[in-house]
């Protein structure tokens, strides 16, 4: 089954298969004293206990709680993520140029934005439901590689897409006032570090100085951020790039 943390450890470290690669993602735990806690993975749990997950036979497929294996009907070659909602009664993806949404079994779904054959991927949802973020216009395979991203935000009501900034692997805060995001600092592709963007006035703020960050993760407070860090790009390990996962206080 799924692994328990012990009581009084705030993170998890994580690797797991998303488009074909093996990452490092991580999981804020807010477990008290004489409990343990099953963790899941950030930005693709729902409150349902479920987590969709990359199989390698190239399917997706969701664990609950108990880790038990139930089957997506979606593929990984076309669908590089997929992510619950809050509330874990629906599932958001990305399929080249389209985002959908379903209902948790992923049946049922419906294309809400795209079909202009414009990249859309990096799926999140708001914390009340009613909004996604992701990124458009990308072009490279890796987030750090990524520079000419567009973060946008979906109003799911009206169908509306809004640019938010420049940017790639957006989370949002717990009061979805706010995204954090990698963007670049230069022209170096590896020149890689976290900012946040406040939704209402577009305000920026840099939160890192460190180059070579991805894939970061708000706690649950909303005062930190998680992220992860190449120590040395495409040092190899026995599961994969060798990264490195760091906390910083948010702007």
């Amino acid at each position: 089954g799924a692994p328990v943390v012990e009581p009084g450890e705030a993170l998890l470290r994580l690797r797991v298969k998303r488009a074909g690669a093996e990452r490092v993602r991580t999981t804020w735990i807010d477990s008290r004293p004489g409990e343990a806690r099953v963790p899941t993975c950030p930005d693709l749990r729902g409150r349902n206990g479920e987590i969709a997950f990359a199989q390698h036979n190239s399917t997706w497929a969701t664990v609950s709680p108990e880790g038990q294996i139930g089957s997506l009907p979606l593929r990984t070659g076309l669908i590089p993520e997929a992510s619950f909602s809050r509330d874990g009664s629906r599932l958001a993806w990305s399929q080249f140029d389209k985002v959908f949404v379903g209902n948790a079994d992923a049946s049922e779904p419906v294309k809400v934005a795209g079909g202009d054959e414009i990249r859309r991927a990096d799926v999140a949802w708001s914390p009340d439901g009613k909004q996604l973020a992701y990124t458009r216009g990308c072009s490279g395979a890796l987030t750090s590689t990524q520079l000419n991203c567009r973060l946008v935000v979906l109003d799911l009501a009206t169908g509306t897409e809004r640019e938010v900034t420049t940017g790639a692997a957006p989370t949002w805060s717990p009061d979805g006032e706010s995204l954090a995001f990698v963007k670049p600092g230069s022209n170096y592709k590896w020149d890689t570090d976290i900012f946040t963007v406040r939704l209402e006035d577009g305000h920026l703020e840099r939160v890192t100085d460190l180059g070579k960050v991805d894939e970061p993760a708000w706690s649950p407070t909303g005062d930190r951020i998680v992220f992860s860090r190449w120590d040395v790009p495409f040092v190899e390990t026995e599961f994969g790039t060798d990264q490195e996962i760091y906390i910083a206080d948010a702007a």
